[in-house]
């Protein structure tokens, strides 16, 4: 099911004494230029580049660390294998229930 977002919105500005109305088309493109980037998109931009840089430094380190650990712990390539996965159930798991502790 997909759905189709408009690309043009009509935006209905009015005067202080609500007779005048003006219809305009604007593209979303033409709002999100007049809101701007300001503090809190750069926050988000921020944040969300840490993010992808963390997951990014993880592959390296489980990459740069698994011969080493295979020989000392003597344990199998498919339980090699399981870490990063088991990483990726513990991200699952916890983004179905962050949403039910931070509404608290």
């Amino acid at each position: 099911m997909s759905r189709n977002y408009p690309s043009e919105l009509i935006v209905v500005f009015t005067t202080d004494d609500h007779d005048d109305y003006l219809y305009k088309k604007h593209s979303m493109d033409d709002i999100l230029s007049f809101i701007g980037y300001g503090p809190a998109q750069l926050l988000m931009f921020l944040l969300t580049s840490i993010t992808a840089m963390g997951f990014g430094f993880e592959m390296v380190i489980f990459a740069s660390i698994n011969i080493p650990l295979q020989k000392q712990m003597n344990i199998s390539e498919v339980e090699f294998t399981a870490l990063p996965a088991s990483t990726n159930v513990a991200n699952l798991v916890g983004s179905l229930f962050y949403p039910l502790l931070s509404d608290r």
